[in-house]
């Protein structure tokens, strides 16, 4: 299974991008388990970004954001989102 690489400024524009290979992960039924979502690069996440990967957590197998870099956790975060990605001994 490959892994979602996020891009450095997840805004509107990334949003179109990554939401095309969600989608068509999420509905494969060749997948076992969270789909893989790298968020180690990112520096901006928009709010859009953010409702992008809370549908997806939530459809199908969802899916598991691992690695997540210093930016993207303070954004989920400031969103109240930590229970949607991750328990609450990771965050």
């Amino acid at each position: 299974m490959t892994k979602l690489k996020l891009p450095n400024v997840c805004n509107r524009a990334a949003t179109e991008i990554v939401r095309d290979d969600l989608i068509e992960a999420l509905g494969s039924e060749t997948i076992d388990g969270p789909y893989p979502v790298d968020a180690s690069e990112v520096e901006q996440m928009s709010h859009a970004a953010l409702q992008l990967l809370v549908s997806a957590a939530k459809t199908g197998p969802g899916v598991q954001i691992d690695p997540a870099s210093d930016a993207f956790r303070d954004a989920v975060k400031l969103a109240g989102l930590e229970h949607v990605f991750w328990e609450a001994s990771e965050t």
